[in-house]
């Protein structure tokens, strides 16, 4: 065994510290003994359960010097020390309460629940004492305006800027929302939009012109070409980007997306800020100056979050407070943001594009040769199990022996021409290029690239960056001087004992004890009362087993589209199913369209803002349709469909939730597959729950609704056909569906 290793005796400690692993949280007790210079309890261990826990060469000296001065083993001493240390937690938790008790903050809107209410004192005593709150709480509490009134009351006090961060445009544009409706007074709110939320007029004018020229060849929108004459105004002005840019809106990108019917409105956005002029840029120029001198609380994307921190806040201002909503998704998001993702497939489609119509010898058809070669030598080093390779472990001479360098290196070089820079994200496919070839020549410990395969057809695709995101969190937590609030309906994980804990996600998110503030979850019993859960019988689970190849189980595409017409045929309003690939999406609704549901079915598709999915959904929910919408991403976590304009118990907008497969494995980060690496399936097992408990949240979004209903189709989370090798995952979603009180089994021919 490792010297650093030793099983020692290990006390009962309940929720005392949630934030931290087990031998981390007795590291932590022992250490905070040492530091107060406590005696250690006398503790018998003779039934005490032992544990592996590190201990470095200083601590474990130190634990023979306690021993040796109280006449006791090494294993008493440990134990002793961390009861010691237990006491003086509990001691300074009931100190915290009496000084507390009774003191509420002030809340600028009247609750609507105690848990709000709880909520809000919860977030705001974290706040006061410039800690990291873990603040959890369940859908339908409030949480939006919550975060709104305490961004407030932060400014308020003078910590400004205080920046919200939101996982998407849609969620960003719901805060904002929320703090329309606050009496805000001299604080003053902005929203930083991406560049991608704008429409880059020069070359949507550059379009209509060259169609005035030729005619029939390009097609313009009449209502388009209106628009652009009007000056491109938004067509609703109470819209959150809108409002928040003032008078001087126009060019959103959105509003393009409704107006066009016959054009590529990809090809019109905005893709940066740079000197070639534009009415566009010069809005964004000016929103992003008036973030930076004059907002005291900023509205803006995770993603932008994480780049302003990685260039030294050139885009956001430094913050003072930052409060981050969903921030299970954070550290994916900062990890993108520091990492490069190529697809061998989408860069061949891209110069397709490009080549069409142009012959065989340009630059295009050079490039598509050369992608070509890079494909199929990355494909050949794939065998039949492996999803994922790290190419930096392999070591440079073995990669040299394969070609690797030399092929990145020369499709670098093909893709480099000036004549493709007009080609789709070219800039995004040379940077992953670039960065994958500057990983593999300095080959160090905190950067890799990774090769991953998509399932079915082996599609390869290189992810570069670093192989852990500390550094870039604690850039963000060490500038929010005044606070943070990391707001999320799933932050905790039960643990065996049923003891909710934090740890997965402080550890991903580098949040130090000194400052972690970790309140109890604020539960709406809603969320477990009203819904029944209906789950397989063994003969509907066994046909419902998802595939890990295609081969294993053909028919699993059609019997999830059985069971989705057999929850649907009966569901009083519309069903939301949850996959977790676009091939699923495009399977399943082509055989529920062959079935006759073709007017309900709603798909999420790839390049189309999910804003316009739930447009067309609300849409047909409206026609009386009880719609069918089938998503992924987004609609595990980020969506909110609730029908406001009626009373609770006539809201029929979402009645049904279809969750049709486990959601594994979706983080594809380096730094995810480095976790994996360093602790097994453990950081698999934690994403995928907390992704669970995002999923099924998204039904019951207020109190008082009726005919609720979840449908659990994964037949591989029940016996006897459980997934043999992933029990921990299968027990703890087993363990997580005893909390819905009215359960029901279903099956269907």
């Amino acid at each position: 065994m490792d010297s650093s290793i030793s099983r020692l005796p290990v006390i009962e400690i309940g929720g005392a510290l949630p934030g931290a692993s087990k031998s981390e949280a007795y590291r932590h007790l022992f250490g905070l003994a040492l530091k107060f210079g406590d005696a250690p309890e006398k503790i018998d261990c003779a039934d005490l359960p032992r544990m592996a826990i590190r201990l470095s060469p200083a601590a474990k000296a130190k634990l023979l010097h306690v021993a040796g001065m109280h006449d006791l083993t090494a294993g008493e001493a440990f134990a002793g020390m961390c009861a010691a240390g237990l006491a003086r937690i509990n001691n300074a938790g009931r100190a915290k309460k009496v000084a507390t008790r009774g003191r509420k903050f002030e809340l600028p809107f009247e609750p609507q629940s105690d848990q709000q209410r709880a909520y809000y004192d919860n977030i705001m005593a974290g706040l006061r004492d410039r800690r990291i709150v873990f603040a959890e709480a369940s859908t339908g509490i409030g949480k939006s305006r919550v975060l709104a009134a305490a961004a407030l009351g932060m400014a308020q006090q003078q910590k400004t800027p205080v920046i919200i961060a939101a996982p998407s445009v849609a969620i960003m544009e719901h805060l904002y929302r929320e703090w329309l409706t606050l009496e805000s007074g001299e604080i003053t709110a902005v929203i930083m939009p991406g560049a991608a939320e704008f429409v880059d007029d020069a070359a949507l004018r550059c379009y209509i012109a060259a169609a005035d020229m030729l005619g029939e060849e390009l097609e313009v929108d009449e209502v388009v070409r209106a628009w652009v004459a009007g000056g491109a105004k938004p067509l609703d002005p109470d819209s959150p980007i809108a409002h928040a840019i003032g008078e001087d809106a126009a060019w959103l990108l959105s509003d393009l997306r409704r107006l066009a019917i016959n054009m590529p409105v990809d090809d019109f956005v905005l893709r940066g800020v740079d000197d070639s002029g534009g009415e566009a840029q010069d809005i964004l120029r000016a929103v992003r100056a008036r973030a930076q001198t004059d907002a005291d609380v900023i509205f803006c994307t995770h993603a932008m979050l994480a780049l302003s921190q990685k260039l030294n806040w050139t885009l956001l201002p430094e913050p003072c407070v930052v409060m981050i909503d969903e921030a299970h998704q954070f550290e994916s998001a900062v990890a993108r943001m520091n990492s490069e993702q190529i697809s061998m497939y989408s860069l061949r489609v891209s110069l397709s594009k490009a080549r069409k119509g142009k012959g065989k010898n340009n630059a295009a058809a050079k490039a598509i040769a050369e992608a070509r070669k890079l494909t199929d030598l990355l494909k050949s080093m794939a065998d039949d199990a492996a999803t994922t390779i790290c190419l930096t472990t392999m070591g440079k001479e073995n990669l040299d022996g394969l070609g690797v360098p030399a092929l990145i290196h020369s499709l670098a070089e093909k893709l480099s021409v000036k004549s493709l820079d007009s080609v789709p994200d070219i800039g995004r496919f040379r940077a992953g290029l670039r960065s994958a070839m500057n990983a593999i020549r300095v080959n160090t410990a905190s950067n890799r690239v990774d090769l991953a395969f998509s399932p079915d057809r082996r599609y390869p695709s290189l992810y570069s960056g670093p192989s852990r995101m500390d550094r870039a969190m604690r850039g963000i937590w060490d500038a929010a001087k005044g606070g943070v609030v990391l707001a999320s309906a799933t932050l905790y994980t039960l643990d065996a004992n049923g003891n909710s804990k934090c740890d997965y996600l402080r550890g991903i998110l580098a949040v130090d004890h000194a400052r972690l503030s970790a309140p109890p979850p604020v539960v709406s019993k809603s969320i477990y009362t009203i819904p029944v859960l209906q789950v397989p019988s063994p003969r509907a689970a066994s046909g419902l087993i998802p595939p890990s190849r295609q081969s294993e189980n053909p028919d699993w595409h059609r019997h999830v589209a059985q069971a989705i017409t057999h929850a649907a045929g009966n569901a009083k309003g519309g069903t939301l199913v949850l996959l977790t690939a676009y091939r699923d999406i495009h399977e399943v609704s082509t055989i529920l369209r062959g079935n006759g549901m073709d007017d309900r079915i709603i798909e999420m598709r790839q390049g189309v803002r999910f804003s316009e999915t739930e447009r067309q959904f609300r849409a047909a929910h409206a026609a009386g349709l009880r719609p069918v919408l089938l998503g992924l991403g987004v609609a595990w976590t980020g969506i909110d469909l609730k029908d406001s304009a009626v009373p609770a118990d006539r809201d029929t907008l979402l009645t049904d939730l279809i969750v049709a497969r486990l959601p594994v494995a979706l983080n594809r980060t380096n730094a995810m597959l480095a976790r994996i690496e360093r602790t097994g399936m453990n950081p698999v097992i934690s994403e995928a729950l907390l992704m669970l408990k995002q999923g099924m949240g998204r039904l019951i979004r207020r109190d008082g609704v009726t005919d609720r209903r979840i449908w659990i189709l994964d037949g591989r989370m029940f016996p006897p056909n459980e997934w043999r090798g992933m029990r921990p995952l299968t027990s703890a979603a087993r363990r997580m569906l005893r909390e819905y009180r009215k359960q029901k089994v279903f099956d269907f021919d």
